[in-house]
């Protein structure tokens, strides 16, 4: 336990390098992550008091900051994005094959993962459209922020287009709501039209209009981690 928690500790220090990588270690990438969810598992026994031999380990501090849980959130997939791009213009044919198989990751987690199911095809479409232009000394990072930033002022403009709404008014609910966490009330929605409906129709004009901020809030604010 304790050798583990120092490896944690020398990885935690040497991850940040870009020159770091598994293949330098004896130890491969996929044995680290099977050690550390052993590692998780007898933390558990502990907690719960399992087993026979949990009292010799209850002593132990665990320490589990030093295993930095992902959160499955867009700062992820960039961190994998990142990973994908050095792999592609790596001159080393066996990071080159993990390209492959890193893709083939980042497109199973935008499937698996609820939180990231409405930007799936966004990023989808970053990762074919975009990123194979980029030169190996590009950064991912300011191009994709640069892309989800032109992708949401596009998804504003049609908003706006499609159901009459005032930019401004629309700018102002969406900050509201980051702002108290609460959906917008009809005054709000009413207010940011171009023409104020009439009386009979806007129960409907509510109902359809006051998803379309939060479905561009869904897919473009939330979720995103720290980026």
């Amino acid at each position: 336990m304790r050798a583990f928690r120092q490896l944690i500790r020398l990885l935690n220090v040497l991850k940040p390098f870009s020159e770091f990588s598994f293949h330098d270690l004896e130890l491969s990438e996929q044995t680290f992550e099977d050690f550390k969810s052993k590692y998780l598992d007898i933390y558990e026994l502990t907690k719960e008091g399992k087993g026979e031999k949990v009292s010799i380990i209850e002593e132990v501090d665990f320490e589990l900051e030093l295993i930095r849980r992902d959160e499955i959130n867009v700062a992820y997939i960039l961190e994998l994005l990142v990973d994908l791009h050095r792999k592609r213009s790596s001159t080393d044919a066996q990071e080159q094959g993990e390209a492959t198989e890193r893709h083939k990751d980042i497109l199973a987690i935008l499937g698996k993962e609820t939180g990231l199911r409405s930007k799936r095809e966004l990023i989808e479409r970053f990762i074919d459209d975009y990123m194979p232009a980029l030169a190996a000394d590009d950064e991912i990072k300011p191009v994709f922020l640069d892309y989800w930033s032109n992708r949401r002022r596009e998804a504003m403009a049609e908003l706006c287009q499609t159901e009459g709404m005032k930019p401004e008014a629309v700018t102002e609910i969406i900050g509201a709501y980051h702002f108290t966490g609460k959906r917008p009330l009809r005054d709000s929605i009413f207010n940011a039209l171009e023409t104020r409906p009439k009386l009979m129709e806007r129960k409907e004009i509510f109902k359809r209009v006051v998803r379309k901020p939060m479905d561009l809030i869904r897919i473009f604010d939330e979720g995103m981690g720290d980026i």
